[in-house]
């Protein structure tokens, strides 16, 4: 590469970079967990705070080089991942056939992206961002790409599960959960290679200094998710019993909004009884049969089998 001495590597394995790669890592994590027990049953709070702060670089050089551009170049990458959760529940101990599980659920995920690709200060290091279009390298300035994305997901849920006990032997289970999800991007390039427009697909909600435009895509799911289980206690060691529940995890976004897409939300319903078949269906219709063969109490032998339509 001109003006640059050639680098070869003296050992297999080993990676040789233009530019330096320092990343840094700032986790904090708080937590704590509240509970008042009575004879009636048990109430308990949790709470957490998760916050990830990512400053990251990589050496762009390779891929400056497979464009045709033959020049030292660094990506920056600044991250930062939150995510705040509360939890209130209250599990009754009657003495009584009947007994439940019922509370409320929060959780909050905020997280924001940067991608930052500049020239370097001639000792491998990324020089001052300037997202301008007038200090595109191509026009003698130093910057190549940038862009950056906003995420906010905010869940809340409301949950209650219940037992009854037929017999000492026979008992049922039933059990619900309402979610509500709601899914926010935000996201734009703030400076096009080479100085050229960019174009999203989602709502525009504005423009960047260089009249790029900033995208915003929404979603939002507010499922109902039950749960029934019978079973019976043949002896201390043997139960026969059948489950029917389902389940749910909130969708992601596109990396780039370049269309009006997102993640489908993911859903499942499981159909199990005590024998060794059992089914599992989900929303995008993969069919997994299971033939288990318990050897102990925590060893489980089996097989899967994926079909794809």
């Amino acid at each position: 590469m001109p003006g640059l001495p050639e680098i070869t590597t003296d050992d297999d394995f080993i990676n040789t970079n233009i530019t330096g790669t320092p990343r840094d890592d700032d986790v904090t994590l708080i937590g704590g967990t509240l509970q008042y027990t009575a004879d009636y049953g048990t109430l308990s709070l949790a709470s957490s705070y998760y916050e990830h702060e990512v400053d990251a670089t990589f050496d762009s050089t390779p891929i400056l080089s497979f464009f045709g551009v033959p020049t030292a170049g660094v990506t920056s990458q600044p991250q930062t991942f939150e995510t705040t959760m509360i939890e209130a529940r209250f599990a009754s101990n009657y003495d009584s056939p009947f007994n439940f599980v019922a509370g409320v659920y929060y959780q909050e995920d905020e997280n924001e992206f940067g991608s930052l690709v500049t020239t370097t200060d001639g000792q491998g290091n990324a020089v001052h961002w300037d997202a301008l279009n007038s200090n595109d390298f191509f026009g003698s300035g130093t910057a190549f790409f940038g862009r950056f994305r906003e995420d906010t997901v905010e869940q809340q849920a409301v949950f209650g599960e219940a037992t009854y006990e037929f017999t000492d032997n026979l008992h049922l289970l039933v059990g619900l959960r309402w979610f509500d999800a709601d899914i926010e991007s935000i996201q734009a390039t703030t400076h096009a290679f080479g100085g050229a427009s960019s174009e999203v697909a989602s709502k525009i909600i504005g423009q960047t200094l260089n009249g790029n435009d900033i995208g915003l895509l929404k979603q939002s799911d507010d499922p109902i998710v039950p749960k029934f289980s019978l079973s019976y206690d043949v002896s201390d060691d043997v139960m026969i019993y059948g489950l029917y529940s389902e389940g749910f995890r909130v969708a992601g976004m596109p990396l780039n909004l370049i269309a009006d897409a997102t993640y489908r939300d993911e859903s499942k319903t499981e159909l199990r009884d005590s024998s060794p078949f059992n089914f599992t269906l989900d929303s995008y219709a993969l069919v997994n049969v299971f033939f288990n063969l318990e050897v102990t109490d925590s060893v489980t032998v089996g097989c899967m089998r994926r079909m794809l339509p």
